[in-house]
């Protein structure tokens, strides 16, 4: 899968982050790092804990990479989940991890498919 397909299969901006990054050969390198981040991990630790400034933290981070990266789904997710957090938990908090964690696996698998 070449990156621009990956972008399509994700629902993405290849555009604009081709844009805001350049090259596709950095795009991809900072695909993969997301790739092998412990974000999605981190949030779920922080909300088994009730440690909700640091899953705020964590889905606001989250959040971020995915508009740096063009992952818009994903972010759209985040943002609900980062929105949910922000001054404490508010409405449901479990449903919107997992939306994000659906949609943080599906950008998983396709990232695996990206070609060199």
């Amino acid at each position: 899968m070449n990156l621009r397909e990956f972008y399509e299969a994700s629902q993405g901006s290849y555009e604009a982050t081709l844009g805001r990054i350049m090259k596709e050969e950095r795009i991809i390198k900072y695909l993969r790092k997301f790739a092998d981040s412990d974000s999605l991990k981190e949030i779920r630790d922080a909300l088994d804990a009730k440690d909700y400034e640091t899953a705020f933290r964590g889905a606001h981070n989250l959040k971020g990479l995915c508009l740096n990266l063009g992952l818009d789904k994903l972010q759209v997710v985040s943002s609900d989940l980062t929105e949910s957090l922000r001054n404490g938990p508010t409405g449901d908090v479990e449903g919107l991890y997992e939306k994000v964690a659906i949609e943080y696996e599906q950008v998983l698998a396709l990232i695996k498919q990206l070609e060199d």
